[in-house]
């Protein structure tokens, strides 16, 4: 088989390690360090953020409850007024219809 020829079979382990080996030290001596770096540098931000912004976290739970009260009171407002607009054109309509009284007998 032209795979395991004794010649080039050597041959080819060799230059698959020393690839494989290159591209393992040059991530792990290059890329793997700015990639660590870059995380630790993030969560510090994170920790940072979260702790200084503590007093963030109460401001926005606290309009977010009065935004849904504004919300609230809107529906409300929306449903008594269309209750109060079906009553006036309901009224006007039978107030504009005569009732006809004649004896049948």
């Amino acid at each position: 088989m032209p795979q395991f020829d004794k010649i080039t079979f050597f041959n080819q382990i060799f230059w698959f390690l020393s690839a494989f080996l290159s591209f393992y030290f040059i991530i792990l001596k290059g890329l793997l360090p700015v990639l660590a770096a870059s995380l630790k540098t993030r969560k510090k931000i994170v920790n940072f953020i979260s702790v200084a912004g503590g007093g963030l976290t109460d401001e926005a739970s606290s309009k977010r409850a009065y935004f849904k009260n504004v919300q609230n009171f809107l529906k409300t407002y929306k449903v008594l007024f269309s209750a109060l607009v079906t009553k006036k054109s309901f009224l006007s309509a039978s107030s504009k219809t005569k009732i006809i009284t004649q004896s049948i007998f």
